[in-house]
This record gives C-alpha cells, sequence and structure tokens, in this order.
C-alpha cells in the first residue's frame, strides 16, 4: 500500500488485488476490537482453551455475537 501513498504503485489492478487480500483480515480485525472485556482478560491472563489460537480466533470473528456474554458462550471463555 506504501507503493500507493508514495505514487509509484503498478497499476489499478495491483492497487485493487492489495485490498482486496486484506478486506477480510480488517473486517476481522475489526469484529474482534469488540471482545468482551472478560474474554480479553482471559486470554491476556493465557486462560483460554488451547485450540483458541489467533488463527482460529480470526477464522471465528466472522460469526462472533455482539453480546458480551454470547461471545464468552461462543468462544468457550468462562
Amino acid at each position: 500500500m506504501q507503493h500507493a501513498i508514495c505514487g509509484d504503485a503498478g497499476d489499478t489492478h495491483e492497487i485493487a488485488a492489495w485490498t482486496s487480500t486484506y478486506r477480510v483480515r480488517r473486517i476481522a480485525l475489526l469484529q474482534l476490537s469488540y471482545l468482551a472485556p472478560s474474554v480479553v482478560r482471559t486470554i491476556l491472563n493465557g486462560q483460554q482453551s488451547a485450540d483458541l489460537s489467533v488463527k482460529h480466533l480470526m477464522a471465528l470473528s466472522k460469526d462472533l455475537p455482539f453480546d458480551w456474554f454470547a461471545q464468552a458462550a461462543y468462544l468457550g471463555v468462562r
């Protein structure tokens, strides 16, 4: 993306390919920014289940409920 800002990107197809590649990741990160405080605390304390990795959390983010209690249940966090 730095190339697009500086004006030396190949062409609009290159920029479009870059932005669409990272669109899903940006959406996932945005959704994860609203994690319940109890879920964040559990993860920061290292008390989450072993299968709740960053990769798994990113994959689960698309179906993550908005309700904090529902998030904890969905992610298996107490």
